[in-house]
């Protein structure tokens, strides 16, 4: 990773996908998908990756996920305050969960 380009903020987290039903998703998201992360006053994007291999992110189950920061330099403090997780798209609540570490990643 070059200099100029910032090492990713990290979150290690235990999430949960919100059923239709709960009123989240309709279908599982993929491997790669891009939430909104709510840090209290703001919300910025995100990229949510499975830990297992997964293709997708099982709706419903509880499980541990890496959610990398697109603008983690601006947000890093923020990200290293949060227990308590809550991924949108748009304005629908879509996820839930906790976090496990938050860490700047290495190239």
């Amino acid at each position: 990773m070059s200099s100029e380009t910032p090492a990713p903020v990290v979150l290690d987290a235990k999430m949960r996908f919100l059923r239709t039903e709960e009123g989240g998703r309709l279908r599982a998201p993929a491997d790669g998908v891009r939430s909104q992360l709510d840090l209290g006053e703001v919300k910025t994007s995100c990229i949510v990756h499975t830990r297992d291999a997964r293709k997708e992110i099982a709706l419903g189950e509880e499980q541990n996920v890496r959610i990398e920061l697109i603008f983690g330099s601006l947000y890093e403090a923020a990200a290293r305050r949060l227990i308590n997780i809550d991924l949108y798209e748009g304005n629908k609540l879509v996820a839930r969960g906790r976090t496990i570490e938050t860490r700047v990643e290495e190239g």
